[in-house]
């Protein structure tokens, strides 16, 4: 089936809604979350790393490690959403843009989810906690910032991808 204007119109805006999604909240597991959603979600984990007991920072270490898990799933799906459906709109050369910046997405994910399992928080001193605690800082205000650049390139597209699109319809109705 060949797409239309109209059908390209309502994927641009059904992709600018996720990345709105993302941005209002998580989701459990299994459904999409958005860029920005994750981050949030993160943040707020990765906040609560004080300084604590051993026991209370190994519940946090837990905690994080399952936001990132869910985060990672969920960006895997809208990533795939967007691989599967944006071909035709963005053409060759944007899409490999794209692509190449998910790539980066995907290998950073899974750096900072290494990281955090080799972050050991049992059986050291204040000082050897506080730096595996801004190790981990470092990584992940890393993959904030490169997930918060992405999403904003790619709203910038959408959104001059559906005002293109709503000229097209506009002057195909007239």
């Amino acid at each position: 089936m060949k797409e239309t204007t109209i059908d390209y119109l309502e994927l641009i805006k059904r992709l600018v809604e996720q990345h709105r999604t993302i941005r209002s909240q998580i989701r459990q597991a299994g459904q999409s979350i958005s860029d920005l959603e994750a981050i949030s979600d993160l943040q707020k984990q990765y906040e609560g790393w004080v300084l604590s007991s051993e026991r209370e920072l190994a519940e946090k270490k837990k905690n994080l490690q399952t936001s990132i898990s869910s985060m990672v799933d969920g960006l895997n799906k809208h990533f795939e959403y967007e691989e599967k459906s944006l071909p035709p709109l963005m053409g060759d050369v944007l899409m490999q843009a794209l692509l190449i910046e998910h790539r980066v997405l995907r290998k950073e994910m899974d750096r900072s989810i290494q990281v955090l399992s080799e972050l050991e928080v049992q059986g050291f001193s204040r000082e050897e906690l506080l730096l595996r605690k801004s190790r981990m800082r470092q990584v992940m205000d890393s993959l904030y910032q490169m997930i918060e650049e992405h999403a904003g390139k790619e709203e910038m597209i959408f959104s001059m991808m559906q005002k293109a699109l709503e000229e097209r319809a506009k002057e195909k109705a007239t």
